[in-house]
């Protein structure tokens, strides 16, 4: 095998690792009752964790030395507002599938 033909070989497997998530994606999608229900409840439990907490908390975990009472202070808020959020949301999204169920 050339080194061309190697080449060629992983990108066409490359390629098809999107084509089979899309795949499973419209699977599941058309296999599971009520799909975007779920998709909520994994929304309101990934999203806020990552779009509100994990930030912060990284962000303390490398700069804790360097930060000021206020950097403390925002940053306990943020994570709080981000975790009332994720329970708040996650209650709601899982009460909604229960009631279509």
């Amino acid at each position: 095998m050339t080194r061309e033909a190697a080449r060629q070989g992983h990108a066409d497997a490359s390629a098809s690792i999107p084509r089979a998530r899309l795949a499973v994606t419209c699977l599941l999608g058309a296999l599971v009752p009520n799909f975007p229900l779920l998709a909520d409840v994994v929304g309101s439990l990934v999203m806020t964790l990552v779009g509100f907490v994990l930030p912060v908390v990284l962000y303390v975990t490398l700069f804790w030395h360097d930060m000021k009472w206020y950097g403390w202070v925002l940053g306990g808020l943020s994570v709080a507002f981000g975790l009332v959020t994720c329970v708040f949301g996650t209650i709601t999204s899982v009460g909604a599938l229960i009631e279509r169920f």
